[in-house]
């Protein structure tokens, strides 16, 4: 509609009421210009005469210039006006197919709306059942969307939705529910070591943070890659495919994903060929039965998982020891892993143990 205000009671020229019946030969209504088509319109004059409402009979074209002129009146001093006009256009159909807002009752902050994507995210309390949920959503103005607005929706999985604008563009819209992010991580363990050519399990101590990688003799120590696997979302220094020298031990530093540095040792521990070596438990004890028949036994060292040197003894120095076994009651120990290191007279084998209590 469109309104006409004074700011005084109108009657007519002549000093008479203006009624609504006096509207439609004083008002001009044309497409364009003043010498356009008519409109064909209704108008109405509110009780205290200061607002004429002109109402169009059919909806006004979109993108349309119109024309609309009033004839002289008089006010309640019987001053008489000139004849008044103007003109307008009509906006054009809308193409806006926008989601405004998308609301979930009990939602954590603003619900992030990606126009450019045509998605919106929405973070709700974690352990939310997510299957019936009810959103309230406004569009672009004149626009519609489906699933309406207070629909309930399971959105265990991306939800569409579509707008369509009101000159019949439509936009479908991908709607998430997805759950706060855990707190970054304060791990900052090494969870595997492996190196090129090993061939018995790596020990990781946690608690120590420790690392003993066993490696058959022969194999160089010198520009080794190894293999490592870290905690999620942690990083480690130097980087774990960068080349090193194991001969001696080398360190590690992994900082969690919170920020928190540790700092790792990593030991090499070179054993010689096992041929001609025994080595079990005797049958219903904890003594361990080392025997070394081909090139005899001259030390045996005997090491806790996190590097702490358990025992230590040498071929006519220990009564344990013959030239080629020695026996050794492990029944005092503590449950864990165990790296037995067995030298002869120039190298030494390591071995692996498991007591379990």
């Amino acid at each position: 509609a469109i309104t006409i205000t004074s700011n005084e009671p109108l009657k007519k020229t002549d000093d008479s009421e203006l009624a609504d019946g006096d509207l439609s030969s004083l008002i001009t209504f044309k497409e364009t210009d003043a010498s356009g088509a008519n409109v064909a319109f209704t108008a109405t004059i509110n009780a205290t005469k200061e607002v004429i409402t002109i109402t169009p009979s059919s909806p006004l074209d979109n993108s349309q210039a119109y024309y609309i002129a009033i004839a002289p009146v008089a006010d309640t001093a019987a001053n008489i006006t000139t004849a008044q006009s103007a003109t307008f256009t009509t906006l054009s159909l809308s193409s806006d197919a926008e989601i405004l807002t998308f609301v979930i009752p009990d939602q954590i902050g603003s619900s992030i709306i990606d126009a450019d994507e045509a998605t919106v995210t929405v973070i709700m309390p974690a352990g939310t059942d997510v299957r019936n949920l009810v959103p309230v959503i406004t569009v672009s103005n004149y626009a519609s969307i489906l699933p309406l607005s207070g629909a309930a929706q399971d959105f265990t999985n991306i939800v569409e939705y579509t707008v369509t604008a009101q000159d019949g563009t439509v936009k479908v819209w991908n709607v998430s529910v997805i759950f706060p992010a855990p707190p970054p991580s304060n791990e900052n363990l090494i969870i595997s070591f492996t190196l090129p050519g090993q061939t018995e399990m790596t020990l990781i101590d946690n608690d120590t943070r420790t690392v003993i990688a066993p490696m058959p003799v022969g194999i160089s120590l010198v520009d080794l890659i190894p293999s490592i696997h870290i905690s999620f979302g942690a990083t480690i220094s130097p980087s774990a495919n960068t080349m090193r020298d194991f001969s001696s031990p080398v360190t590690y530093t992994v900082t969690s994903e919170s920020g928190i540095s540790a700092l790792w040792l990593v030991k090499v521990q070179q054993g010689s060929a096992d041929e001609g070596l025994l080595f079990d438990f005797i049958s219903g004890t904890q003594i361990l039965h080392i025997e070394n028949k081909t090139l005899g036994i001259g030390k045996i060292d005997i090491y806790a998982s996190d590097g702490r040197l358990m025992y230590s003894g040498k071929r006519g120095t220990n009564s344990e020891f013959h030239n080629t076994e020695f026996n050794i009651d492990m029944s005092g120990y503590a449950g864990g892993m165990y790296i037995i290191r067995i030298w002869d007279k120039n190298y030494a084998l390591t071995k692996t143990i498991k007591i379990i209590k």
